[in-house]
């Protein structure tokens, strides 16, 4: 798919990055703009979204105000396909060539595998990528996103901070103070209080935190990634191509964590539904995506909680730094 200076900076500004994040191609991209450029009326190019609601309602705003300011290049809406996850939707379409041109989904750690597939347009293709996209980004925050292969296959359009939300009701019937959750000994000492078993049957029934127990790589974004990143400094899993979490930030991390499930502060079952919003729960680790869910629900949270959901930077061993504590979910590209 070729694109112009002036068509891929009408795409970025009208999309808001959401279109040039990830190209996914069919057919080598010199032959799709072959083939377009032969065929009579416009262009239609394929757009997956994610299939979050709040994230389908962004994309359909920004796809009918394209559609409504370009009749040459129609642009097709598709939240991706329901999957466990995204890659493994996007590696199915790769096999069966079956992808759509834009993807504004995709886990940036994954994209390697995708290149390897075949399945990646080389962005930088376009002689003003480089510099358009850091007109538009922060210094050094597009290297970040650049292949081992030296090229781009992939931009930056949202990150995700996660933090750790807390119920304010339940913290205050316990006599715990929000702050205390700071660090690892903090946290735990608010645990011993907070787990209990409510209805006397001999049964715990109330935990501090819910730890999804499911053998789902992308669920370590919400436990370890995130309390390593806080521990270390901001520090990633993978540096120069090797594992580098085998280390002082690594270990108190683990051992943070198996103190949680070992005392019984953590549930080591799953409980259908939101066990957050149940009251089962006083703490969890989310992101800016669950906030319109919290919001539709405040009136639940308030009555049977007889308080209020807040934010905070997730716990720290009492030596990490504080700007570090709330952990940048790498994605979407």
């Amino acid at each position: 798919m070729a694109m112009n200076r002036r068509r891929f900076a009408f795409v970025s500004r009208i999309l808001a990055l959401a279109a040039a994040c990830l190209l996914l191609v069919g057919l080598p991209p010199e032959a799709a703009a072959r083939a377009a450029a032969g065929t009579r009326g416009p262009v239609q190019l394929e757009f997956w979204c994610s299939s979050n609601p709040y994230e389908i309602e962004f994309a359909r705003v920004v796809v009918d105000k394209w559609n409504s300011a370009r009749s040459d290049i129609k642009v097709k809406l598709q939240p991706l396909p329901a999957s466990r996850s995204t890659e493994e939707a996007l590696l199915a379409a790769i096999a069966a060539r079956t992808t759509p041109d834009v993807c504004a989904n995709i886990y940036p750690g994954v994209v390697t595998q995708f290149v390897a597939a075949g399945g990646l347009y080389r962005m930088d293709s376009l002689p003003d990528f480089a510099s358009f996209m850091r007109e538009r980004l922060p210094d050094g925050i597009l290297e970040q996103y650049r292949s081992s292969d030296g090229h781009y296959y992939q931009a930056p359009w949202k990150s995700n901070p996660l933090m750790l939300a807390y119920n304010a009701g339940m913290l205050r019937a316990a006599g715990v103070d929000p702050a205390s959750l700071a660090t690892y000994s903090g946290f735990l000492a608010a645990a011993a209080k907070l787990t209990r078993d409510t209805n006397r049957d001999g049964r715990t029934d109330q935990w501090m935190i819910y730890l999804n127990i499911e053998p789902i790589w992308w669920q370590r974004f919400f436990d370890f990634y995130t309390l390593y990143a806080a521990a270390s400094g901001g520090r990633t899993l993978i540096e120069s191509n090797r594992a580098a979490f085998n280390n002082s930030a690594g270990v108190a991390v683990m051992q943070f964590l198996s103190d949680l499930f070992r005392r019984g502060y953590a549930p080591k079952s799953a409980f259908p539904g939101d066990v957050f919003l149940q009251q089962k729960v006083a703490t969890v680790i989310t992101g800016p995506f669950a906030m319109p869910f919290y919001e539709s629900m405040k009136r639940r949270l308030m009555v049977s909680a007889a308080g209020r959901c807040g934010p905070m930077a997730t716990p720290r061993t009492s030596g990490s730094s504080r700007r570090a504590s709330t952990r940048r979910k790498p994605g979407n590209s």
